[in-house]
């Protein structure tokens, strides 16, 4: 007997090497699925629904596991795995999931958020990037203004990528002021590797004067797989939370 679980996790990417699985890297899901294999008695595969890169954090990641046993182990096993991970990994919620729910195909929608500060900071300075070169925040906002819709992102995805399909629908994207910080907030149904961070990165060119607006608005329309450009880095960059069509969010 099996059940499927969802977890709803949260991690400080500074620990590790991104979400996926590598070899002799320290990963989120190496950790996740070695601590599941000590609570269960067996390996289990945990899938989830986005696979942030090194360094990237996570406030509402979401994943699922077939477990044995029967979905009125959640509460124990929900315990048995915050003690058994270390603590930049924390599982915030474990439940039994309807039948065929996946963590990756089955999201609709992900928002992700990006924090910058322009003054130097002492104690958030892992978790957001300061930009010393002045920005004209108008900029900003205009450059996100021309996101939503569906665009292929070939222009702001890695050399690397895998990706074959660089489509995506921008449901929302915005950039607002948080006190002494910037926030950047994207909402789309899916993202390419290393789409957020290239974006932000085009844009604080923008913002500092190194580039202008129309010529981000063409890099965007072209849709030319060429390189993500100039990158942010990943530490600013937070998954916040995937949603669900018929699942009860987490």
């Amino acid at each position: 007997m099996a059940w499927r679980a969802a977890l709803l996790i949260e991690y400080d990417g500074s620990d590790f090497s991104g979400w996926q699985l590598q070899p002799r890297q320290r990963t989120v899901q190496g950790v996740l699925e070695r601590a599941l294999k000590t609570a269960c008695g067996r390996a289990v595969r945990v899938t989830g629904a986005g696979r942030t890169d090194a360094g990237v954090h996570a406030l509402g990641q979401v994943a699922h596991v077939d477990l044995p046993g029967s979905g009125a182990e959640a509460r124990r096993l929900l315990a048995a795995l915050n003690g058994l991970t270390p603590p930049s990994v924390v599982v915030r919620r474990l439940v039994e999931a309807p039948p065929g729910f996946h963590a990756r195909h089955g999201a609709t929608r992900r928002h992700y958020r990006y924090r910058l500060v322009k003054a130097p900071v002492a104690c958030d300075r892992g978790y957001v990037w300061r930009v010393r070169a002045p920005i004209v925040q108008a900029r900003l906002w205009l450059c996100a203004a021309a996101l939503p819709g569906e665009h292929s992102f070939a222009s702001f995805c890695v050399a690397k990528s895998a990706s074959r399909d660089t489509r995506c629908r921008i449901f929302e994207a915005t950039w607002r002021r948080r006190g002494r910080e910037l926030h950047f907030d994207i909402h789309a149904n899916r993202f390419v590797h290393g789409m957020v961070r290239s974006l932000v990165g085009a844009m604080v060119q923008v913002a500092a004067g190194r580039d202008d607006v129309e010529s981000f608005e063409r890099r965007l329309q072209s849709g030319t797989r060429r390189g993500a450009g100039y990158v942010a880095p990943p530490h600013g960059l937070f998954l916040m939370s995937v949603v669900y069509k018929d699942m009860v969010t987490l």
